[in-house]
């Protein structure tokens, strides 16, 4: 098949994920090409016309920006699945059922919330457990210049001040022991910058613990941030921010939770054994992502 992957500018979250979807399509035996999303810009006749003389079979995508969904909902002679793990720019997750036909035709999606609801609307779709990680072999090194103590890797933005992020910023955020990398952080202690997107594998390699969290709206509809995902597949000793009700699907096997600065000090390092597992507990969950992915083709 003649795949199209569409993918966020760096640094925003999925400019790594996309092109490692891509590899293993490939790899797979599909021809891929990728292209970065409008954001917001406007485009020209001409444009729909150069990729939709591509001819396309499939256009795979998360949550797009509104002009690239306009553009996506002109591209109807592809297959349009769309992976659904944010409400993007909806207000709510529902309002996407409004949109069948137009802003996609098959919806993957790791919150087994929505996917009953996609179920019920009969909607073609696919529930998954957990992102793949897009890390290579080749990019989990251990680096002196990445070797913290406590990392964690996130956006900021409306974390440091929305109410519901409490908990975060008591642990996390205003914890001066906790380096932080990413996007939108201001006036928080320890802040690195940026990371560059194939540094991920080795920061949480070369760190003694890193850290996880999961967004409220994630939450709500029991989906598991992809951080976890590439926290397992380096071999890290992950502590968790301590959600009730949250299902890891076996994942908390490998997860140390914590709900206080008080408890970090009482968690080890994982064992070699342990780290073996863990690996070998999210590349099964990445296999089963990308067999879902490929019915759905």
């Amino acid at each position: 098949m003649k795949i199209l992957i569409i993918h966020q500018p760096f640094p925003m979250g999925n400019f790594k994920l996309m092109p490692y979807m891509g590899y293993h399509l490939k790899e797979a035996g599909h021809e891929v090409q990728l292209m970065e999303q409008l954001n917001g810009s406007p485009f020209r006749e001409e444009y729909v016309d150069a990729v939709a003389s591509q001819n396309f079979d499939v256009i795979y995508y998360e949550m797009l920006d509104r002009s690239t969904f306009e553009l996506i909902s002109r591209l109807n002679n592809s297959k349009r699945i769309l992976c659904y793990a944010s409400k993007g720019i909806f207000e709510t997750f529902e309002q996407i059922l409004d949109f069948k036909g137009e802003f996609y035709d098959s919806i993957i999606t790791n919150s087994k919330v929505m996917f009953d609801i996609f179920q019920n609307n009969n909607i073609e779709s696919k529930f998954f457990e957990y992102y793949p990680a897009p890390l290579f072999e080749s990019e989990i090194k251990t680096l002196d210049s990445y070797k913290h103590k406590y990392v964690y890797l996130g956006g900021g933005f409306q974390r440091l001040t929305e109410p519901n992020y409490q908990l975060e910023r008591d642990l996390i955020y205003n914890n001066k022991e906790v380096v932080k990398y990413g996007n939108g952080w201001s006036n928080v202690p320890n802040y690195k910058g940026i990371l560059p997107p194939d540094s991920i594998g080795n920061l949480y390699a070369s760190a003694d613990f890193s850290i996880g969290t999961i967004e409220p709206s994630q939450r709500s509809m029991g989906m598991v941030n992809n951080r976890y995902s590439e926290m397992f597949k380096a071999g890290n000793t992950i502590l968790s921010v301590d959600y009730p009700g949250v299902d890891f699907y076996g994942g908390e096997e490998f997860l140390s939770f914590v709900s206080s600065i008080e408890d970090f000090s009482n968690i080890q390092p994982i064992s070699t054994d342990v780290k073996s597992r863990q690996k070998d507990f999210i590349l099964s969950k990445e296999e089963d992502f990308f067999n879902s992915l490929k019915s759905l083709l």
